[in-house]
């Protein structure tokens, strides 16, 4: 529309440029993108960027971001989307919570469980819950994961987690009884900005963010 044309001229005459707005969630933003911000400047030592937490998903039509990072696949023929790496999802417990029992011995319906809540929407873990019958078992919902890795650090419950968030907090993984599914982030941008050198330059840094997280 007019705005993204407006946009695109703004930023190919390269004066007074607004910064290139990046939406995602709080712990891809935190975890992800933050500390790979080096690797970005040392690349394009002028680029600007906000990264912008939202839960709800933003307009790129409407120009609420350039790129967005979401964890489902777009409609929309103005739209490209790039898959990034998948996350792995676990369950993860501290050694206190354990209190010195092995986690494979664990049955899961007799445990606290600390899940992600539907402030995403629904995400797939809920269905795993509920296919595997463990809804009674879940003591504590937040649509936080620095909440759900507080919590499983604290010997609050059993936590579903993205692996490495978890293995780099100490936490211990206890086997589930089928396999989690997996979180597989998109990255999404305007077909219009795509081809700009700026809007390219952050493009490949957050794939490369993403390949490189561990």
């Amino acid at each position: 529309g007019d705005r993204i044309a407006r946009s695109a001229a703004a930023m190919r005459a390269g004066s007074g440029r607004p910064p290139l707005v990046v939406s995602a969630t709080e712990p891809v933003i935190a975890e992800v993108l933050a500390p790979a911000l080096p690797r970005l400047w040392s690349r394009s030592p002028g680029s600007s960027i906000t990264l912008q937490s939202q839960s709800r998903l933003v307009s790129l039509a409407a120009r609420d971001a350039d790129l967005a990072i979401r964890m489902s696949r777009p409609e929309g023929a103005s739209l490209m989307a790039r898959k990034l790496r998948p996350l792995r999802l676990g369950l993860f417990a501290s050694k206190a919570y354990l209190a010195g029992r092995s986690p494979g011995e664990l049955k899961l319906r007799e445990e606290r469980l600390l899940v992600y809540d539907d402030s995403y929407g629904r995400v797939p873990e809920l269905d795993w819950i509920d296919t595997g019958g463990f809804g009674h078992a879940v003591a504590m919902r937040t649509g936080s994961t620095r909440a759900l890795l507080t919590a499983a650090i604290a010997g609050a419950g059993i936590a579903i987690l993205v692996e490495i968030l978890a293995r780099r907090s100490g936490l211990v993984e206890v086997p589930a009884p089928s396999p989690l599914p997996t979180r597989t982030p998109w990255l999404i941008v305007h077909r219009d900005l795509r081809r700009l050198p700026e809007v390219r330059a952050v493009h490949g840094w957050v794939t490369e963010a993403f390949a490189t997280f561990n």
